[in-house]
């Protein structure tokens, strides 16, 4: 059994940075610069991406399914949270909520493949 994560999964820290710059440029526009809001965000990101690193990371070669069905429930959960402060808010929240959105679509993927391939592997087992 291999201890270290496969390469895709160093990519999800590169994600949260890159949504963080993003964040922090589009946040550019608010005069004065709402500081203190965007550091919340970007530590947001940031556990964010610790939570969805510690729940993908996978014991062998494959996330199992559970994994993956875990942190979707947990990212939809986080999505609704930030849903609800939509209203009138500044651009830098919606690069926030468009982040956690894209990971939901993501882990949905992530989860039917595993479930898919999970499937198939039972399948192979019976007579």
């Amino acid at each position: 059994m291999n201890d270290r994560p496969p390469a895709w999964w160093w990519a999800l820290p590169v994600a949260g940075l890159v949504a963080m710059a993003m964040l922090a440029q589009v946040a550019r526009a608010v005069v004065p610069y709402p500081s203190l809001q965007v550091a919340a965000y970007v530590l947001a990101i940031a556990a964010e991406v610790a939570v969805l690193m510690a729940c993908l990371r996978p014991r062998g070669d494959v996330i199992p399914w559970s994994r993956a069905l875990l942190a979707l429930v947990l990212f939809l959960g986080v999505l609704w949270l930030t849903a609800q402060d939509s209203l009138g808010a500044p651009a830098h929240v919606f690069v926030h909520q468009q982040w956690v959105a894209a990971v939901c679509v993501l882990l949905l993927a992530v989860f039917a493949w595993t479930a898919f391939r999970a499937w198939q592997q039972l399948t192979e087992l019976l007579p």
